[in-house]
């Protein structure tokens, strides 16, 4: 619920958003880990919309490099640079990266009914009610 300055969001009713998504998480020996959930597409509009699978893309970084997608931000550009169709485009395609659970995760990123859910194992980006049970992955800062 804060900003990545540590600002609390004003908004009481949406405590969760693209820019209201970082948190303060302790240790059992009290070491702050400071985290942040990832958005669904950085803020970005989905190019084929909500409730659609996206496009996969020939970016690949699965070293890890850092070099960000160019089409896609957050959950989508860590499912486009896994995804098993990178060498070309299509839908439906994996994208799970090793020692990951091939299932859906939350995101940041407000929905109509709750927060966009992105599927891992295929590119879909649902509208989900909060009471799904959905994946959470954590970006350490």
């Amino acid at each position: 619920k804060y900003d990545v300055s540590g600002n609390t969001n004003p908004t009481s009713n949406t405590p969760t958003t693209d820019v209201y998504r970082y948190a303060t998480l302790y240790t059992a020996d009290g070491t702050a880990l400071h985290v942040a959930l990832p958005t669904a597409d950085g803020g970005l509009a989905y190019p084929n919309g909500i409730g659609v699978y996206q496009n996969g893309t020939a970016y690949t970084d699965t070293t890890n490099s850092g070099t960000p997608s160019p089409t896609y931000k957050g959950l989508l550009a860590i499912w486009d640079a896994n995804n098993t169709n990178s060498i070309t485009t299509g839908t439906a395609v994996s994208g799970t990266p090793t020692g990951w659970q091939a299932s859906a995760y939350w995101s940041a990123t407000p929905s109509a009914s709750g927060y966009a859910g992105v599927l891992l194992s295929n590119g879909l980006v649902n509208d989900t009610d909060v009471n799904f049970k959905y994946y959470v992955a954590l970006q350490v800062l």
